[in-house]
């Protein structure tokens, strides 16, 4: 799941954080329909929109009838890329309500463009979202001392500071900020930091056959535990292990993020990323993605388009790569 909206997780009962980056069948239970579960296999891999009712279950083990509509996604190159998956409580759904399922089902996008010019998702389908306009942005004075107000297009320093995390991930993302970021830390610990997530990043841009044959040798220094164990739940714990690191790695990373963005390496070609990345990825849409997922800029625009306008959708949704 790279993707999933507020109703899912209101749903199922499983936070959002929970969810994203897992495969589905953590709803599975004992009493899951297995030939049910052939069935939405069958239809994800083989591109095939379809309708699957079976039996799944929340995160407090309660048991619920999921009515699950599946619409394959292919990029304009053709390349089936994503499955959405509309899930409903089934119990609570007349005959209308299935009928409304199925044409909110047939409204979800089929096909999105890989060019990078390609048009937003908000000027194509699903809702309509306002463009950001011209923020001012706080610049230093020096006539006066004075924070002053020049017009910039993008967001003011002040609104940046408040989402240090998601700036973190931009300039991380791109070379320029990325190197004058480098050149801002001083501290070791940071630097060291920046050093691992960065190998945590490479690392999850691999196959899932190579993360699993090279985690212990890739991470040696770290401690993943398991010692000389190497059996799949031991290389999985691991994998895991070098998530969590990962994140942690993130966090002590964004505390360096007032200081430079304050500082004069976060120039205007940094502000601009930030700027620019945030109309292709809203502050309030990029926490919806997975954050180890690594996409195309072109696709991730689609992404975090689809995410955003999910998240307004009164039924759960959910995004998953193929």
């Amino acid at each position: 799941i790279v993707a999933a909206n507020e109703a899912f997780a209101q749903l199922t009962g499983h936070a959002r954080e929970d969810v994203i980056g897992r495969n589905c069948r953590f709803m599975q239970g004992p009493h899951t329909e297995q030939d049910a579960v052939r069935r939405v296999v069958e239809s994800v891999r083989c591109a095939r929109q379809g309708q699957v009712e079976l039996t799944n279950y929340k995160a407090d083990g309660t048991a619920f009838r999921n009515l699950l509509s599946l619409q394959p996604v292919h990029d304009s190159n053709g390349v089936y890329r994503y499955s959405i998956g509309v899930l409903s409580d089934a119990a609570t759904l007349d005959e209308g309500g299935r009928e409304e399922v199925e044409r909110l089902r047939r409204l979800l996008p089929g096909r999105f463009d890989a060019r990078e010019d390609a048009p937003r998702l908000s000027e194509t389908a699903l809702t309509e979202r306002p463009h950001p306009h011209g923020v001012a942005v706080f610049e230093h004075n020096p006539s006066n001392g004075q924070a002053g107000l020049t017009r910039h297009g993008g967001l003011s320093k002040v609104e940046l500071l408040q989402d240090c995390k998601r700036c973190a991930s931009i300039i991380l993302e791109h070379g320029g900020s990325l190197r004058r970021l480098t050149e801002y830390l001083s501290d070791s610990d940071a630097r060291e930091a920046l050093e691992l997530h960065l190998r945590v990043k490479a690392f999850f841009a691999l196959a899932p056959n190579a993360q699993r044959d090279r985690v212990f040798t890739d991470f040696a220094t770290l401690d993943l535990g398991g010692g000389s164990n190497k059996s799949s739940s031991a290389v999985k714990d691991a994998i895991s292990e070098v998530a969590r690191k990962g994140e942690l790695a993130l966090e002590a990373l964004t505390s360096s993020v007032p200081g430079f963005l304050c500082s004069s390496l976060a120039d205007d070609e940094v502000l601009e990323q930030l700027q620019d990345s945030d109309c292709e990825c809203n502050g309030s849409s990029m926490h919806l993605l997975w954050r180890e997922y690594h996409a195309a800029s072109s696709e991730s625009k689609w992404l975090c388009d689809f995410a955003r306008s999910a998240q307004a959708l009164p039924v759960a949704v959910s995004l998953s790569d193929l």
